[in-house]
């Protein structure tokens, strides 16, 4: 099967599908109109193949050995079920499955994320895959000959190759799922490991299938893009109730032609997927906004503690100058030089403690004019001596 890529080097336009005619919706619908004028309208005498029954759908579902593992009935009856999964960026996700019931058993299912608020070109507000063709209407769903487990193992491939913005898990149990999945180092940030992308139902019930791993590689080592636009219908529904004369009228008023390409179900689901988009645009930036005050306050703050940090690195600086100089050994000749400044000190002190006792304008005792002396000489001596001894060091 051919697949459509954008890549970031090629301008081109979006692939619309599989068929390689590059025609839009409106191209494909104005070709369709004058082929149906200018043929002979005959009919394909091909059998039309039987629609597939409620049941043998939820067999496909129910039965199949990927989904199976991880996927159960949340609902009374058999209309509802979920199946869940994880992302190549490591989120759990859960993908509620919602098949009418036997009353409308041709009805095409409704496929919904619950559990989060996130944003991807498949999904619009209220978390509704709007992005997969086949089941955007009841005449697609019938046209599309998928059973409803090709249809849920395509977007479950799809969703766990091209994750979603997780903006927030809203559900509990999620919660404790996410937060029971190893994390992503950094360096698996910077280059996803496909071994670790790819992986067998283990125990905490998320479907990684193995096969995908050499999908995932193929997408990342080429750069591609997958285009998330419905394809360009193989058939008119309309145009078949219409007659030759109310198609030509059709095809010479431009501004019917345009009135009917609006109304085409592929066109209002590219305008809904663009509102989706927009909408998802629009409620990301608000979350964002919200943080602003927050975000201005750590801000705020940080220069605070920045500033307050350079004045303590400035203070301790001085400090630790002091006491490099305090503990840093002393040379032999400043030694000397403090000695001899100390020695002359105790000795000029000690002279004019004894010229006040001789003179009798000192007011101590002779015991205690002594006893001061003999300190003040001895620490002069002791200096001295020291002096001596540091001048014939070697």
């Amino acid at each position: 099967t051919k697949r459509h890529f954008l890549t970031r080097d090629e301008p081109k336009m979006f692939s619309w599908g599989r068929q390689n005619s590059g025609l839009t919706p409106a191209g494909a619908a104005a070709s369709s109109i004058a082929g149906s004028i200018s043929g002979n309208n005959t009919r394909s005498s091909t059998k039309v193949p039987q629609p597939f029954t409620r049941q043998e759908h939820l067999q496909s579902y129910l039965t199949d050995a990927t989904l199976r593992p991880s996927t159960r009935r949340v609902s009374g009856d058999d209309t509802t079920y979920d199946t869940v999964f994880q992302t190549k960026s490591r989120h759990a996700l859960i993908l509620r499955v919602h098949l009418p019931s036997p009353v409308a058993s041709q009805s095409r299912p409704a496929l919904t994320l619950v559990g989060v608020r996130a944003t991807h070109l498949w999904l619009d507000r209220k978390m509704r895959v709007v992005g997969f063709s086949p089941i955007l209407s009841d005449a697609q769903w019938a046209q599309s000959r998928l059973t409803l487990g090709d249809a849920v193992n395509k977007v479950v491939k799809h969703l766990q190759l091209h994750p979603p913005d997780v903006i927030e898990i809203t559900d509990e149990s999620l919660k404790r799922l996410q937060a029971s999945l190893p994390q992503r180092s950094a360096a698996h940030q910077q280059r996803p490991s496909h071994a670790a992308a790819g992986g067998s139902n283990g125990s905490n019930g998320v479907y990684v299938p193995n096969r995908q791993a050499e999908a995932l590689s193929a997408v990342e080592e080429d750069h591609h893009f997958p285009v998330n636009l419905p394809p360009v219908p193989r058939s008119f529904p309309e145009l078949n109730a219409m007659s030759k004369t109310e198609m030509r009228e059709l095809l010479d008023d431009e501004d019917a032609f345009k009135a009917y390409v609006d109304k085409m179900v592929s066109v209002t689901a590219v305008k809904d997927l663009m509102g989706s988009i927009f909408a998802g645009n629009v409620e990301t930036s608000k979350s964002n906004i919200k943080k602003k005050d927050e975000l201005e306050a750590l801000h705020s703050e940080c220069e605070s503690l920045g500033h307050s940090l350079k004045e303590k690195i400035a203070s301790f600086q001085v400090l630790e100058t002091k006491r490099n100089a305090l503990i840093e050994p002393m040379d032999a000749l400043t030694a000397i030089s403090l000695l001899r400044k100390g020695k002359k000190q105790l000795f000029d002190e000690s002279e004019d403690m004894a010229d006040q006792f001789i003179s009798g304008d000192s007011d101590l005792s002779t015991n205690d004019f002594v006893e001061e002396f003999m300190k003040l000489r001895t620490l002069h001596h002791e200096r001295a001596a020291k002096m001596e001894r540091l001048q014939h060091s070697p």
